[in-house]
C-alpha cells in the first residue's frame, strides 16, 4: 500500500509514505498535524505514520478490517470503526492497548468528532442506524435510524446537525445501480430527529460540510456526479418541521422507466385558447422577418394537430423564405413573446373542453406514461 503527499498548490507528488500495512483505506491527520493515522482494512491494523521523519512509528492491531478513524484533540486516544463485526473500539496511544466500546454485529463505517471533542458519532452500514459515543464516559446510544445502507457521516461546524450518504439497498452486485437511490439525511444531534432529507442518484456516497458550514456536497459513486447545495442555519432547519424527512422516502425505491410519452395538441384539443393562436403567428413572422405575411397565407396554414416548428416551417416555406431552420430558434422565442401578451385575453376567453381535466387525470394514474 502506498500514500502519497500532494502539494495543494502545484498538485505535484511531494513524496510517497509506506503505510506497511495491507490494502490501506481511511487516513485521518493527529489535530497538531504531525501524526497520520491509516487504517489497513486486509492487515487489520492502524498504521502510525511520523509525517516529519516520514517513516511509520508503529503498527496498532485493531478490530478486524478497521476503517473509519478519529484520534482525540488531546492525542491520548484513537477511535477506530471495524467494518466485519460492527465494531467501535478505542486505543489509548500512550500504551497501545484497547477497548471495545461497541459490536453491532453490523458494518462500522465511519466516523466523526464534535468540535468541542465531547460526543463521536459512527453510522452501521448493516444495521441502518446513527451513534453517538459520549467521550467522558464513553457510554454508547443509537442515535437515530438512517436510510438503507448509510455510508459517510458529517457534522456542520457548531456540530448541531449530521449530514449522513445513504447508499440505498445493493443490487445483485454492489458496482451496479440497486433498488433505490441513494439520499443524505440532516439530523439534529441533540434529538436525533431527522430535519431534512434529500435524495439522491445510484449509491450516495462521499459527503462533506464546508469549513464555514455553508455548503453541503455529496457524490452518486455509480452517476460520477457531485451535488452542491447551500446550507440553511440549525434554526431554519428545526423550524420546517422535518422537511422532506417523511416524503422523500416514497421517491427512494426506483420506478418502472416510463415507455410511453403522450403529446398533446393543447389549443382546440385541451383547451379553447380563444383564437389567439394564427395571431400570434402572425405576430412572430413580422417580429422575426420585419414585415407583415402575405393575409391569404396567414389564412390558409393548417394548424390542427401539428407542432410549432412545423407550422412555422411551412408559413416561411409559403413566403419563399429560404433556410427555414435557421429563422426557427428566434421564431419560436417570438411566438413566446406574443402568447404571453395575449394572457389577459386567454384568460377571459378561454376554456377547458369538456373531459380534458378527467382525460390529465386518468393518463396520470397510468402506469408506464
Amino acid at each position: 500500500a502506498s500514500v502519497w503527499e500532494i502539494d495543494r498548490r502545484s498538485f505535484r507528488v511531494r513524496r510517497r509514505l509506506a503505510p506497511k500495512g495491507t490494502w490501506s483505506k481511511v487516513m485521518a491527520l493527529s489535530p497538531d498535524e504531525r501524526t497520520l493515522y491509516v487504517a489497513n482494512w486486509v492487515s487489520s491494523d492502524v498504521s502510525e505514520i511520523d509525517l516529519g521523519k516520514g517513516r511509520v512509528r508503529r503498527l496498532l492491531r485493531t478490530v478486524r478490517t478497521p476503517r473509519g478513524l478519529w484520534p482525540t484533540a488531546d492525542g491520548r486516544r484513537l477511535y477506530v470503526a471495524g467494518f466485519q463485526d460492527g465494531e467501535l473500539q478505542r486505543i489509548d496511544l500512550a500504551s497501545g492497548k484497547a477497548k471495545t466500546l461497541l459490536r453491532t454485529g453490523g458494518a462500522m463505517r465511519h466516523l466523526v468528532g464534535d468540535p468541542d471533542g465531547k460526543r463521536l458519532y459512527a453510522d452501521d452500514m448493516a444495521t441502518d442506524e446513527a451513534f453517538v459515543v459520549d467521550l467522558a464516559s464513553e457510554r454508547v446510544r443509537r442515535l437515530a435510524r438512517t436510510d438503507n445502507v448509510p455510508n459517510t457521516i458529517d457534522l456542520t461546524p457548531d456540530g448541531r446537525v449530521l449530514y449522513v450518504s445513504n447508499r440505498g439497498r445493493n443490487g445483485a452486485s454492489y458496482y451496479r445501480p440497486g433498488p433505490e437511490w441513494g439520499s443524505v439525511l440532516a439530523i439534529d444531534t441533540s434529538s436525533g430527529r431527522v430535519l431534512d432529507a434529500m435524495v439522491g442518484g445510484n449509491q450516495t456516497t462521499g459527503l462533506d460540510v464546508s469549513a464555514d458550514g455553508r455548503l453541503l456536497a455529496f457524490s452518486d459513486f455509480l452517476d460520477n456526479r457531485i451535488h452542491v447545495y447551500a446550507v440553511p442555519p440549525y434554526r431554519a432547519l428545526a423550524a420546517g418541521g422535518g422537511g422532506r424527512a417523511a416524503a422523500h422516502r416514497a421517491e427512494l425505491a426506483k420506478r418502472e422507466r416510463v415507455r410511453r410519452l403522450v403529446l398533446w395538441d393543447i389549443d382546440g384539443t385541451l383547451v379553447q385558447a380563444g383564437d389567439v393562436g394564427r395571431d400570434i403567428f402572425t405576430e412572430a413572422f413580422q417580429a422575426v422577418l420585419g414585415r407583415a405575411p402575405d393575409q391569404v397565407a396567414a389564412r390558409m396554414l393548417a394548424m390542427a394537430g401539428r407542432t410549432d416548428p412545423e407550422i412555422a416551417l411551412e408559413f416561411l416555406a409559403a413566403h419563399e423564405i429560404a433556410e427555414g431552420e435557421r429563422h426557427l430558434p428566434a421564431f419560436s422565442e417570438a411566438l413566446v413573446t406574443a402568447l404571453a401578451a395575449k394572457a389577459a385575453l386567454i384568460r377571459e376567453r378561454g376554456r377547458a373542453l369538456p373531459g380534458a381535466r378527467e382525460a390529465l387525470a386518468a393518463l396520470g394514474r397510468t402506469d408506464g406514461v
